[in-house]
């Protein structure tokens, strides 16, 4: 007897089956992922550059700022020293660091839309005021809530951007 080597077209019907229910679950559970991972990074990377401003405000003894490019922390952030005292990053003013974002998914807000446009850390290390920042995309139920205490120091907690859990305040 010939023995024969191969599939028939039965197994194979079932194999793609079984491969096509199993991607059809997949693909949206890693678009979440990705998305996730997204915004924890922006999170993490607004958190180094507060935390960089704040020690470089300590160091060197002068106030630093935190200014959004383009009007829009979403697009990204400019540390720099504010030798003029005039809580802007124009002038004679040293840039210490650029943060610039291309991708646009993942968004980083102002809660509230009273405060300065940028972060100003006073010599000490401290802020004038506390500031709070979301960072989310509409696409993903969760969020992160940056919180920056009036001793400049940033803290970090999930938001719900869904309605479920506590909702994002931007």
């Amino acid at each position: 007897m010939k023995t024969q080597h191969g599939f028939t077209l039965i197994e194979l019907m079932v194999v793609l089956a079984v491969a096509t229910i199993l991607t059809m679950w997949a693909i949206p559970n890693l678009r979440i992922m990705v998305l996730n991972n997204r915004i924890t990074s922006k999170t993490n990377e607004f958190v180094r550059a507060v935390n960089y401003a704040r020690s470089e405000a300590i160091i060197r003894n002068r106030p630093v700022l935190i200014a959004p490019i383009e009007d829009n922390f979403s697009n990204g952030w400019v540390v720099g020293i504010d030798t003029d005292n005039n809580n802007a990053l124009i002038g004679n003013n040293e840039v210490l660091k650029k943060f610039k974002f291309s991708n646009k998914q993942v968004l980083l807000e102002k809660s509230q839309s009273t405060i300065p446009n940028m972060i100003s850390f006073v010599a000490r290390g401290s802020v004038r005021q506390m500031y709070i920042f979301c960072v989310s995309n509409s696409d993903h139920p969760t969020g992160r809530k940056i919180e920056i205490a009036r001793t400049g120091r940033p803290s970090v907690e999930r938001c719900s951007t869904s309605g479920s859990g506590e909702p994002c305040p931007c």
